[in-house]
C-alpha cells in the first residue's frame, strides 16, 4: 500500500516562524522517524527530497522522482537509503550523506541498470535526477541484465 511517499506540503514562514524545518523536527527528538507527529513536517520523513526538508520555495515534481527513488531503493537493498534513531539525525543524513549503493548492502545480485536508476532518483540536486515520469518509464522498460 503506497499512500505516502514523502507527498509534503512546503512550510511558509508564518507556519513555522524564522525556524527552519529541521529545527522544528529536531526540537522534538522523536525516535520513530517513520511517522509525523503533530505540529511537524507532513509525510515519512525518509522519503522526502532534501528540497522539501529546505523548505525550498522553487520545489517542483522532481521531489516526487526523489521518492520514488527511496522506494526504488528499498526494493533492491531490502531497507532504506537512510537509517537514524531520531527524526532530527535522519534530516540530517537526507541532507548531506550519500547511501551505500544497493548492491553494497544487499545479500542478493542486483540489476546494474536498477542500481543506477535508483541512485539517480536520489540524487541530492533535483537537476541531477530523473527529470520526468516519461524517462523513469523508459528507464525501467529498457532492456537490462544483471
Amino acid at each position: 500500500l503506497l499512500l505516502d511517499w514523502g507527498l509534503a506540503k512546503v512550510w511558509t514562514e508564518k507556519d513555522v516562524g524564522h525556524a527552519t524545518a529541521h529545527d522544528v523536527v529536531a526540537e522534538t527528538a522523536e525516535p520513530d522517524t517513520s511517522i509525523t507527529g503533530a505540529g511537524q513536517l507532513q509525510g515519512t520523513i525518509a522519503y522526502m527530497s532534501p528540497e522539501q526538508l529546505n523548505k525550498d520555495p522553487a520545489i517542483d515534481y522532481r521531489t516526487d522522482i526523489y521518492s520514488m527513488g527511496v522506494l526504488l531503493y528499498e526494493i533492491l537493498a531490502r531497507r532504506a537509503p537512510f537509517e537514524a534513531e531520531t527524526v532530527g539525525e535522519m534530516i540530517e543524513r537526507i541532507q548531506n550523506e550519500t547511501p551505500p549503493l544497493p548492491s553494497e548492502v544487499a545479500s542478493h545480485s542486483i540489476p546494474k541498470a536498477l542500481e543506477t536508476l535508483a541512485m539517480q532518483c536520489i540524487a541530492k540536486e533535483p537537476d541531477a535526477r530523473i527529470q520526468g515520469c516519461s524517462q523513469l518509464i523508459g528507464a525501467l522498460q529498457q532492456g537490462w541484465s544483471r
